[in-house]
């Protein structure tokens, strides 16, 4: 089993629900998503995201960030973006931990 399919256990164990699944150890959770989204907006609070599995897509201004599995996002301060999950599926969600 591969760290990726571990952690999907686990959320699944947690709740079954996609998004933000805590975890026991303090400020670090799994975020999963069954299916892609259309861009909405976010301010997004500083935070590391390793991308384990999937792609997401980010847009400050005029300018985009595509991250996808083994790359990271680092934000540092509070920051408003334009953000989605792309191509994700019940059969191959896009995970990452936070």
């Amino acid at each position: 089993m591969t760290l990726v399919d571990r952690i999907i256990a686990y959320a699944d164990a947690q709740d079954g629900e996609d998004e933000l699944i805590h975890t026991d150890v303090e400020s670090f959770a799994v975020v999963r998503n069954r299916s892609s989204a259309v861009l909405e907006g976010y301010v997004y609070q500083p935070i590391l995201c390793l991308i384990l599995q999937g792609e997401k897509e980010t847009q400050v201004g005029d300018h985009t960030v595509q991250v996808s599995a083994g790359q990271s996002l680092i934000v540092s301060h509070d920051l408003p973006v334009m953000a989605c999950v792309m191509g994700a599926s019940a059969a191959r969600p896009y995970v990452a931990l936070v």
